[in-house]
């Protein structure tokens, strides 16, 4: 195996596959599945055989033990296959990249909608420039994921540089407008019959949140030679670190070692998941006008406004303000006519002056050149989320090229705006049209946050004394939970993976050892102990780790995530719990001990990450607390919940023992969301505190 351990190549022209996979089974090199086998990710079960899932399928590793899952799920593939070539990508000079200008396309429709931009940071043949035509032969970098067959300018990325026998370090990046989750990626040789073995012999694949400040390696494969004509090899990612919205493909020697050899690659395949991400406010919040204005909460002395939403989605009431007074704005509580206020940047809407749809400040500092504005725009959300992207629709008409803003910087905060933290923020964004959308990807590991501030700071033009102008600005996370009550959510977010509790014989539950993390932060310190009645996939028993250990500890670790990594998830073995046809309820517990005493507010589940979510998630269940471990009290419960989708999260009160507090709390799971009886798999279970204090207070 050539790649690090998490990659497996499988090679598509040549060997048919069947004869393929009879030599692998006959030599020992492919599993067979048995009670003890786990397939890899990638893999599903045919005739007790763990087998490579098909080109364009990806599976999760460790959903096949004793051949409990016998399909792969259909991978997202992207950029989408409908695009057009390469050269038609449009040239973008203002956003430069290792001194090279860039590329964007506007996929308006299908999955992960919105507008790619490719990098890269070395010459490619016959580069035209950033402005113009592109060249008869150019080599254009956005070929490279285009997903045609040809070569030069019909199919292909040629690059300019020659690397043959020594190292490239060639980066083609890939920026989405959405998160993936990448399982699998494929690499395309020439489509000519001549120079096909300058396709990489090496590369490594990396992933990114931050706009590719910092990269995250997730695949690999060295030692990759003897391409032919418009061969795909494929190669499985780690797709357990995460979704990322920005792909780096590093490429680092090719096949040709003629010192004289650039390097060609026919295309760049990505297969995974995308993590469905929500907006907030939801689109039908109403327009900025049915908002009201509130006179008495003012913000530097500036009315602020307010709409209540009794939608699914994040309900209650959000807030708008800002610290400088906007276009056309009303006195004593009502619109101007033609105002442009805080609310029309988060009311769902384009720009309309006639609906109070948009956002203006006129005649303001902020030129390229001169002092910076600094003016706030400030969101309160009834919710807790994770902010994973936002995106910026400019104003109608021309001016929007002088009037949106070239530098902005975003935050997040959790305690209504005393300290805020930087989630994400642009510099340099000085090519805008009229109606122009943009996505920025955000800090999504930071949070969660309630309240959210956008720092206008400079607009598209030298001189001061102009206008900033937007038409909205959408925020997206991919899940959120009730803000009611006290944000505090215990365990704390960086307790650590379940992998890295400590597994302890001595402290029983259920005639099964425990596992327990000693917290050292500011909120609940001490231990916590997680337990659980059955016994989890993949447990090596109280003195190792399984590579794939699905274990108590991984449903309170705070992780979302319920991949291969060892830990960071739950997932029950041997006992299955009451489908919904059952004649009688389940009572699978899984149990947290705290080092402190909580009154909880409520709980929210986080489901299996794939497809298995439909049918391994619970559809009823109870939320109990104790004191003592023994007399337990319900406090929260729910049924009927049998629609849930990968990763999905959702939020149940805890709407008895108000002003109680306990130090176990314990999730039983009474039926599964399957007609039929399933194992449990949980991602996440979280606790949300109305109030906490130290053990023992309420003695003294």
């Amino acid at each position: 195996m050539n790649q690090k351990g998490f990659c497996r190549r499988i090679k598509v022209r040549g060997t048919p596959l069947g004869a393929l996979l009879a030599l692998l089974l006959m030599t020992g090199l492919l599993p067979r599945q048995t009670a003890a086998t786990t397939c890899l990710a990638n893999q599903h079960v045919s005739a007790m055989t763990c087998v490579a899932c098909p080109v364009g399928f990806i599976n999760e590793a460790g959903d096949d033990v004793n051949g409990g899952d016998t399909t792969c799920d259909a991978a997202l593939s992207l950029p989408p296959s409908d695009g057009g070539g390469g050269w038609s990508w449009t040239k973008d000079g203002g956003v430069p990249y290792g001194g090279f200008h860039t590329f964007t396309k506007d996929f308006s429709s299908g999955n992960c909608p919105g507008v790619y931009r490719v990098k890269t940071n070395k010459d490619w043949h016959e580069n035209s420039g950033d402005s113009g035509a592109y060249g008869a032969n150019e080599g254009v970098p956005p070929a490279a994921f285009d997903g045609l067959s040809g070569h030069d300018n019909t199919g292909e990325t040629y690059f300019g540089i020659a690397c043959g026998g020594t190292n490239c370090d060639i980066e083609l990046i890939l920026e989405l407008p959405c998160s993936l989750r990448l399982f699998q990626f494929g690499v395309g040789a020439r489509d000519e019959n001549a120079f096909f073995n300058r396709a990489p012999s090496a590369m490594k694949v990396y992933g990114s949140n931050d706009m590719g400040t910092t990269w995250t390696e997730i695949g690999s494969f060295t030692g990759e030679t003897g391409w032919t004509q418009a061969e795909t090899r494929y190669f499985n990612a780690d797709n357990s670190l995460g979704a990322f919205t920005s792909f780096k493909f590093f490429i680092e020697t090719i096949e040709d070692t003629d010192t004289t050899a650039r390097v060609n690659v026919r295309d760049l395949f990505l297969y995974g998941q995308e993590e469905i991400q929500i907006q907030i406010p939801p689109n039908d919040i109403g327009q900025g006008d049915s908002w009201t204005k509130d006179t008495v909460n003012t913000y530097n002395g500036i009315e602020t406004l307010y709409k209540d939403y009794s939608g699914a989605v994040c309900p209650g009431r959000y807030v708008a303000k800002s610290n400088t007074l906007w276009a056309n704005a009303g006195t004593g509580g009502t619109f101007g006519a033609s105002e442009l206020p805080p609310s029309g940047a988060f009311d769902g809407m384009p720009w309309s002056t006639s609906t109070a749809s948009g956002l203006q400040f006129a005649n303001q500092v902020g030129g390229t050149s001169g002092t910076e504005a600094n003016i706030e725009v400030i969101l309160e959300v009834p919710c807790q989320m994770n902010l994973e992207r936002y995106t910026i629709l400019s104003r109608t008409s021309s001016d929007a090229n002088v009037e949106s803003p070239s530098k902005m910087t975003v935050y997040g905060s959790s305690d209504m705006g005393a300290t805020w933290n930087q989630v994400g923020g642009f510099d340099g964004e000085t090519s805008w049209t009229e109606s122009e959308m943009k996505t920025f990807t955000a800090d999504g590991s930071m949070g969660p946050f309630g309240q959210f501030k956008f720092v206008f700071q400079r607009y598209n033009t030298a001189a001061d004394n102009q206008h900033f102008s937007v038409g909205e600005i959408e925020l997206f996370t991919i899940n959120w939970h009730s803000a009611s009550g006290s944000t505090v959510i215990i365990p704390p977010s960086d307790i650590g993976s379940g992998s890295t509790w400590t597994k302890d014989d001595t402290v029983q539950y259920n005639n099964r050892y425990t596992l327990y993390k000693d917290y050292s932060g500011s909120t609940c310190a001490g231990r916590y102990r997680a337990m659980s009645s059955t016994s989890w996939n993949g447990d090596s028993g109280v003195s190792s780790w399984g590579s794939s250990e699905s274990p108590p500890s991984g449903a309170f670790d705070r992780l979302p995530s319920d991949s291969a990594q060892s830990g960071q998830h739950y997932s029950m073995l041997g006992v299955d719990m009451a489908g919904t046809s059952a004649t009688s309820d389940s009572n699978g517990e899984l149990v947290l001990e705290i080092p402190c005493e909580m009154e909880l507010d409520s709980f929210t589940l986080e489901a299996s990450h794939d497809s298995i979510a439909s049918t391994r998630s619970p559809s009823k269940g109870e939320m109990q607390g104790s004191m003592d471990g023994t007399t337990w009290t319900m406090l929260g419960s729910f049924s009927g919940e049998t629609s849930w989708t990968g990763a999905e999260r959702k939020t149940f009160t805890a709407s008895s023992g108000a002003g109680s507090y306990f130090r176990y709390f314990r999730f039983v799971t009474q039926r599964i969301s399957d007609t039929a009886d399933q194992r449990l798999l949980l991602a996440e279970v979280e606790l949300h505190a109305r109030s906490w204090r130290p053990a023992g207070e309420f003695l003294q």
